[in-house]
């Protein structure tokens, strides 16, 4: 699978939000207490979880490398691919590019930070416990050690939103843009009046093989909020690059 899959993650909130209006951030519900993420992890997002990480553990730790991504999978994917192994992790003008290079453990560990995270900043804003930056290995911020009482008598009526990786079939919900897939199974009505307007525009509506190697095409891959989102409001499921599934080694969408 080319580049070691990108990854999108899926969240589910422990109970159902009493505020149906309420999704994690940059989510969109796909059904009851089922939300997933509108778009592919980019760059400056995985880079702000090893900016986080390298804070926390140190440059120099296990931890902070185990998770840095593997930039050399450009070499053995693409005909002269080092200009992007050299750059595309690297260089701020790819921060909206999906990140690649991310083996599953990887991803795994990335969507339980998440959690932690997202928790974290909706504590401090409901006041419910004060910022703290001086975090290190020992005593950084947990659901578990919230939940624990270490930071003195928890609400445990604050939702959790608890990001993972989607399953096979949860993906493929999303990826129907709320359609029948037996009519339509890439997510799209390309009878409708939006798609018809693209086909007479000869735009592409994937980013694909064939995009890419159209004339001005771009054969490394397209911005996370490129092209036309489904009914969801979900960018780039098909195509691009292939996503993770939760099972291990087996991921959706397509790749070129």
């Amino acid at each position: 699978l080319l580049l070691g899959c990108k990854t999108r993650e899926l969240s589910c909130f422990e109970k159902a939000p009493l505020d149906k209006t309420q999704s994690p951030p940059n989510c969109v519900r796909i059904k009851e207490n089922l939300f997933i993420d509108k778009t592919e992890i980019s760059i400056i997002d995985y880079r702000e979880y090893l900016c986080w990480l390298e804070n926390v553990y140190g440059q120099n730790s296990f931890t902070y490398k185990q998770c840095l991504p593997d930039t050399l999978v450009w070499r053995e994917t693409i005909q002269y691919g080092e200009p992007l192994a050299l750059s595309y992790f690297r260089h701020p003008a790819y921060d909206t590019y999906p990140v690649v290079g991310v083996s599953y453990d990887k991803a795994v560990a990335f969507c339980d930070w998440r959690t932690d995270r997202v928790f974290e900043m909706t504590l401090i804003r409901m006041k419910r416990i004060q910022p703290n930056p001086a975090q290190d290995s020992a005593n950084h911020f947990t659901v578990e050690r919230y939940r624990s009482g270490q930071y003195g008598v928890p609400d445990l009526s604050v939702l959790v939103p608890r990001f993972r990786l989607p399953t096979e079939a949860e993906w493929e919900l999303a990826a129907s843009g709320g359609l029948d897939v037996r009519q339509y199974p890439q997510g799209y009505d390309f009878d409708s009046p939006h798609m018809k307007r693209m086909a007479k525009k000869h735009q592409y509506l994937f980013h694909t093989k064939e995009a890419a190697d159209s004339p001005g095409g771009d054969r490394k891959p397209t911005k996370i909020e490129s092209l036309s989102p489904n009914n969801y409001g979900i960018y780039n499921l098909i195509g691009n690059i292939a996503e993770m599934t939760s099972e291990r080694g087996v991921a959706k969408g397509g790749s070129y």
